[in-house]
């Protein structure tokens, strides 16, 4: 049984370095980072069409960087 759960969590590892390879949690930080930079700038409404697509893609990255690390904290636990 003990051998089972050590494989079990090998397994998850694997896994979870495959996701972090597939969905580029890092990537996706970064560009947050820069989104919530450029929707800081001073002007950013006078094309409220951008700031609007921004803080929609921010949102976006939010929930997906969000739900990454709570898989990556989960399958480490």
């Amino acid at each position: 049984e003990n051998n089972q759960i050590k494989l079990l969590i090998s397994d998850l590892k694997k896994r979870t370095e495959a996701l972090r390879g597939i969905f580029d949690l890092e990537a996706k930080e970064d560009r947050l980072i820069e989104v919530e930079r450029e929707l800081e700038q001073p002007g950013i409404w006078d094309d409220p069409n951008h700031a609007q697509a921004l803080g929609q893609e921010r949102v976006g990255l939010e929930l997906i960087v969000k739900g990454l690390k709570d898989l990556i904290e989960s399958s480490i636990l």
